[in-house]
């Protein structure tokens, strides 16, 4: 049986761009803990509202012609939170999103096997 630390991980920002394409304002690269590093997180901050992080996904065109997104990673519960505040305090941080009280939750997204 293998030992499951439950201290947390330590989460880094390695990378920010920006992108300032519509509502897509930065893409980000997150390591978490020593061994596990997140690329293609995406900031997104519609105009008047808070800024949220969508977790990488890949684009797929489904037989009815329009696009879906499938998840490549799903974070949940407290990882999440962590992961998506340290994202959005280094964007704000660098000015690439609007300075907000607190960061907004991420909305559904369609994920499909």
């Amino acid at each position: 049986m293998t030992a499951v630390s439950t201290k947390p991980s330590s989460i880094q920002v390695v990378e920010l761009t920006a992108i300032g394409k519509g509502n897509l304002k930065a893409m980000a690269s997150v390591r978490i803990g020593p061994s596990l590093t997140l690329h293609k997180c995406r900031i997104i901050q519609q105009p008047g509202q808070r800024a949220w992080v969508s977790m990488p996904q890949e684009a797929w065109t489904g037989s009815d012609g329009k696009p879906h997104y499938t998840a490549l990673v799903e974070l949940t519960g407290d990882l999440r939170t962590r992961v998506e505040q340290a994202i959005l305090a280094e964007a704000q941080r660098q000015g690439m999103i609007v300075a907000a009280s607190a960061p907004a939750a991420s909305p559904a997204r369609e994920v499909r096997a």
